[in-house]
């Protein structure tokens, strides 16, 4: 639990967008934490959602911010897993003319398989994908390319796997007999243009940080400023953790936020390079760049 002092820190960039976390795995006084991600974006001209946790948190802590789901002008889908699509349906049944984005991949059945364990389903709920498929099709954004959602607001698209170090993240399968390896092509990333550089937005980073920095550098040419959301180190290697930690200073990214799924132990290892640099994470939390 993130005490009071730390209750909806304000990072300054002075850009005109405001993020607000609304699901994490940490939470601050009144708001709800659950194992999912969740950041409402303002760029003062619509609200624009990036993921919407599992379900249960994500009401409860919108609300808190006194936002009605009826105002969510755009939803973007980082990747079709459970806990960052549990709200779909509740969000299109009270913002009927919302336009949904995501990578056509995300419709996939897939599972978690870890040894001894029975399979288990992560996929989108059957009662989400309906929610989406009843919009009509103008109003669904189904791409691999970058798309453009707001002046200042773009998604990644498809981030190609380029080094030898970033893995998925996790034992991902598109079946239960673990024949067909998910490399889980349809995780993309939100990426803001903003006076002081990039800020780049992440759900669970299952293409690797450094795979969408370089990604992100290639379409935009400019500097990366900050990286926020969930950066899947949780299960990372030394090795992995530290060349991304080098990285991270050799794109000169000034300020990163940690969340959901980057692992203590990683956050504990940039914490401990990056100093002020870096600051957790948490529901309740509110950048305004």
């Amino acid at each position: 639990m993130i005490t009071d002092s730390l209750m909806r820190e304000l990072i300054m960039l002075d850009n005109g967008i405001s993020l607000k976390i609304v699901v994490d795995n940490n939470a601050s006084d009144g708001y709800l934490s659950e194992h999912g991600f969740s950041v409402l974006i303002d760029d003062g001209n619509q609200k624009i959602l990036f993921d919407c946790g599992q379900g249960d948190a994500f009401k409860h802590n919108l609300a808190k911010f006194k936002v009605p789901l009826s105002q969510i002008n755009k939803l973007i889908l980082s990747h079709g897993h459970y806990d960052h699509t549990g709200s779909i349906d509740e969000i299109v049944s009270q913002s009927k003319a919302i336009d949904i984005y995501a990578h056509p991949d995300i419709f996939e059945t897939r599972y978690s398989i870890h040894p001894g364990v029975e399979a288990r389903d992560i996929s989108i709920k059957q009662q989400q994908l309906e929610a989406i498929h009843s919009l009509p099709d103008e109003q669904k954004i189904i791409s691999t390319d970058m798309v453009q959602v707001s002046e200042k607001v773009f998604i990644t698209g498809e981030i190609p796997r380029n080094n030898t170090y970033e893995d998925t993240g996790g034992p991902f399968y598109l079946d239960k007999q673990k024949e067909a390896v998910d490399i889980i092509y349809d995780d993309q990333s939100v990426c803001m243009d903003t006076d002081k550089g990039l800020v780049i937005l992440t759900g669970c980073c299952h293409s690797g940080i450094v795979n969408t920095m370089d990604h992100v550098k290639a379409l935009f040419s400019k500097n990366i400023y900050m990286v926020i959301g969930g950066l899947h180190l949780v299960n990372a290697t030394q090795e992995r953790i530290s060349r991304t930690i080098e990285v991270f200073g050799n794109f000169g990214v000034a300020k990163i936020v940690p969340c959901h799924c980057t692992g203590d132990n990683a956050i504990r290892l940039m914490q401990l390079e990056m100093g002020e640099m870096l600051q957790l994470g948490y529901a309740g939390m509110e950048i305004n760049i």
